[in-house]
């Protein structure tokens, strides 16, 4: 068997004691392990390393100088630091409660400082949306559950090529909402799978990159030695980033758009995730290695070996060729590395005792660099994209100008009425990629029935996408030609598996069950008939990263909680947010509903909405107008509930006829978008114009333009259904004009007229005019009025 299989097993395994030591409540939680996995007959370099991976252990063990062992313990010790913020004997000297849930990630982000727990206890990857909560246990029978199902699934033949992945599913839908370590002196953060699977990346590096070197003497090299390896650059944080994708998605014609958008948009992401498998297959790596992967961003720990280095420079310049081949240069990916120690990583100049370690990581930023040097090389990268040969072969390309795609306006691809065969493939994608139990499948030959999307493969170079169920898919998973394949929002495993792909799939669908068309969406309207758009992404993201977890106090920053194992489980959390919860979030929406049009129940508990996109921290949704404007913000509640006030989202909001075409209704609604990230502090809507008074700090728009003006007009006008002047459609225009041209004089006039007797004027009357008068004269209040009843017109208006 495979050393390095082996290693990375065994990275992932060596804590599995602490689900059987707190399931049974008896010994130590490396004893438990070894005879867990020796009761299943695991192999004997598997149960040493998980048996022997703490030092007192290791000591007494007689163990040969290349046991995996070893690599085990010191990665163990890296990725256990990367979260330790005390000594050996303080940690002895802490309260273990086995009944301690696993905390928050938001509790320390931005500044934060509270202490709660994660609610998500079922351990399921299809479990509903949990918000933080102040107390809970976790008793020893919800622990006997788990060790339950990792018995019934983890088979000691998986162990191999082709299953490595199922290994590391497992251990994700079973350990992702436990603690990685229960001592009351910790933060009780990181999961005991997020520290597994770091703990298997680092492993591996180190087993590659001791191989690279020639070395096999482990016990001296990281044992005997250990102080001194930890600042060797023995890694590096790689990263590739895809640019283009905007414009790719977007580019399409109205007739069938919604379901060119989708496929667009889900092939890229399908797209970014077989890279990252192509990029860790030729370096020898597998998915425990990858750090974050959405929206077309990427990082990923790899050993520093030239191996691994050249491979990966290698396989990204491959895919730029390919992407010229296929898409000319609409998209691109641009990638590097940034060689790094152990110490680095774990945020430290390192230190003679393992206080001055501690102590050092609060003013270290080690960590904070190794980020910042890899965007300026990724930044440099975009800046200089085609080589000389490349540039040459797109000049000399023969284009046949006079027969274009109607939907892309390719000419270099051969035609079927009209479209390019990748289009063709998009429309049929579309239409299957929002159903249920389905599975993505790649081969290396064309089928002669499906998809048959292009995509890139390192070794086999052109390869093919089909949507399979379930039944079709296992039929092919002893064929030659099958490379890989993923699941859309459900677990698997077995052979050939590569990962679990979170879809936010999200859409409204007709009487029939057949999803609404924009179309479709405009007629369930209340009041106007407009397709509303909506796009929206979370504020300074990129910043959050870098910097989320350091701690200001008294003007010093504290960078002790700045570390890789918080940065991957916060990544995890905001994808699961945007590309699963969402789904849960829009099609439940008595129970996420903070903002709503109407006060009468709704018949149906689902939004006319579709999911456009929704990844990595970018949302793009259309349906009916006033649904959007009603999700939008239930969104943006939801996620602030979700991240304890940390993160805000700002968002654009625009309305449409459903024949206008998308592509500008996605870069209008950009720049709207971009009004509300330019707003002070940003959490903020922009909607339907740039013209500077559309913009609303979210908490605004809902208490000043919502509930008290617009609610204030609805009440008013409830009353006034006989006829009066102000009753009629013409005399709210007039105001709104007035109000527009800051026109006070003209308003007040107006205003007066509403009952010509004064003294047949009624106190609500009064109350009208004083308010709206009153509201014009401040400048916040006038632009709060302008939207409120731009809104009643629109919520009351017959089309037609």
């Amino acid at each position: 068997m495979r050393k390095d299989f082996l290693v990375t097993v065994a990275g992932l395994l060596h804590d599995i004691g602490k689900v059987v030591r707190r399931a049974e409540g008896i010994g130590t939680h490396q004893y438990a392990g070894f005879r867990f996995l020796e009761d299943k007959k695991f192999p004997e370099e598997i149960i040493n390393a998980v048996r022997y991976h703490h030092k007192n252990e290791l000591k007494k063990a007689e163990l040969k100088d290349d046991d995996i062992s070893y690599l085990v313990y010191v990665a163990d010790n890296i990725a256990s630091a990367f979260d330790r913020r005390y000594t050996e004997e303080q940690e002895e000297n802490g309260v273990f409660n086995e009944k301690t849930p696993l905390k928050s990630i938001f509790n320390l982000l931005n500044d934060n400082s509270s202490k709660l727990c994660i609610s998500q206890i079922d351990n399921d990857l299809k479990s509903k949306l949990c918000f933080p909560v102040e107390n809970l246990n976790l008793s020893q029978g919800f622990y006997k559950d788990i060790k339950t199902r990792i018995e019934k699934n983890l088979i000691s033949e998986d162990i191999c090529k082709s299953k490595i992945n199922s290994i590391i599913e497992l251990m994700e839908s079973t350990t992702s909402s436990i603690p990685s370590c229960t001592n009351s002196n910790d933060t009780n953060d990181i999961s005991l799978y997020d520290h597994s699977k770091l703990t298997a990346a680092i492993a591996l590096c180190i087993y590659n990159y001791l191989k690279n070197n020639n070395i096999t003497d482990y016990k001296t090299k990281l044992f005997i030695n250990e102080k001194e390896f930890y600042s060797e650059k023995a890694f590096c944080l790689a990263s590739f980033d895809i640019s283009g994708i905007q414009k790719f998605i977007y580019s399409v014609v109205p007739e069938k758009a919604l379901k060119q958008l989708r496929a667009r948009s889900n092939y890229l992401e399908l797209l970014t995730e077989f890279l990252v498998d192509e990029l860790l297959i030729s370096m020898e790596l597998t998915r425990a290695n990858l750090i974050y992967n959405s929206g077309g961003h990427c990082y990923m720990l790899i050993p520093n070996t030239q191996h691994a280095k050249d491979n990966f420079a290698e396989c990204l310049k491959s895919q730029n060729k390919w992407f010229l081949k296929f898409f000319k240069t609409d998209l691109y990916v641009a990638g590097a590395y940034q060689e790094c120690s152990a110490y680095e990583l774990q945020n430290t100049d390192g230190g003679e005792s393992v206080e001055e370690i501690i102590k050092n990581r609060k003013t270290c930023q080690n960590y904070k660099n190794i980020y910042k040097k890899l965007s300026q090389k990724i930044s440099l990268h975009k800046m200089k994209r085609y080589d000389a040969d490349e540039i040459q072969l797109l000049n000399s390309e023969k284009i046949d100008s006079s027969r274009e795609c109607k939907v892309c306006g390719c000419s270099s691809r051969k035609l079927k009425d009209n479209k390019c065969e990748i289009c063709v493939g998009f429309e049929e994608m579309g239409k299957k990629i929002m159903d249920d139990d389905i599975y993505f499948v790649f081969t290396k030959n064309k089928m002669e029935k499906g998809l048959n999307l292009p995509f890139f493969g390192f070794k086999t170079e052109d390869c093919y996408m089909q949507i399979l169920n379930k039944e079709n898919t296992k039929a092919l998973i002893k064929d030659n030609n099958l490379i890989r394949f993923y699941s859309k929002n459900s677990s698997h495993m077995g052979k050939e598996y590569g990962c679990n792909i979170f879809v936010g799939d999200y859409r409204a669908v007709d009487e029939s069950g057949k999803p609404l068309s924009f179309e479709g969406f405009v007629e369930r309207c209340k009041g106007i008939h407009r397709l509303g758009v909506l796009r929206a992404d979370v504020d300074n993201l990129g910043q959050t990263f870098i910097s989320g977890f350091e701690r200001s106090k008294d003007d010093k920053v504290n960078y002790e909680y700045v570390t890789l194992s918080r940065t991957s489980t916060l990544s995890k959390n905001l994808a699961m947010f945007f590309k699963y919860y969402i789904n849960e979030i829009l099609s439940n929406k008595q129970k996420y509903s903070y903002l709503s049009f109407s006060d009468e129940q709704t018949a149906s508990n689902k939004r006319n909405l579709a999911i456009v996109y929704s990844g990595g921290d970018d949302i793009f949704i259309v349906g009916s107008y006033n649904e959007i404007i009603e999700a939008a913000y239930d969104l943006r509640q939801t996620f602030k509930k979700y991240t304890q006030n940390t993160l805000t989202i700002s968002a654009g909001i625009s309305i449409y006829k459903s024949g206008y075409p998308i592509s500008r209704m996605a870069e209008e609604t950009g720049k709207l978008e971009n009004c509300s990230k330019n707003n002070p502090n940003k959490d903020s809507v922009t909607l339907f114009t740039d013209d500077g008074e559309s913009t609303f700090k979210w908490d605004d728009f809902k208490n000043n333009v919502i509930d008290e003006k617009l609610r204030f007009l609805e009440s008013y006008f409830e009353r006034k259904k006989a006829f009066s002047p102000a009753s009629g459609s013409s005399f709210l225009y007039n105001v709104l004009n007035f109000l527009k041209q800051n026109k006070s004089h003209r308003l007040a006039y107006l205003l007066s007229r509403v009952v010509k007797d004064n003294d047949k004027r009624s106190e609500f009357d009064s109350k009208f005019i004083n308010n709206i008068y009153e509201w014009s004269k401040n400048e916040k209040n006038r632009r709060e009025l302008i939207m409120a009843i731009t809104l009643y017109i629109y919520l009351n208006r017959k089309e037609g």
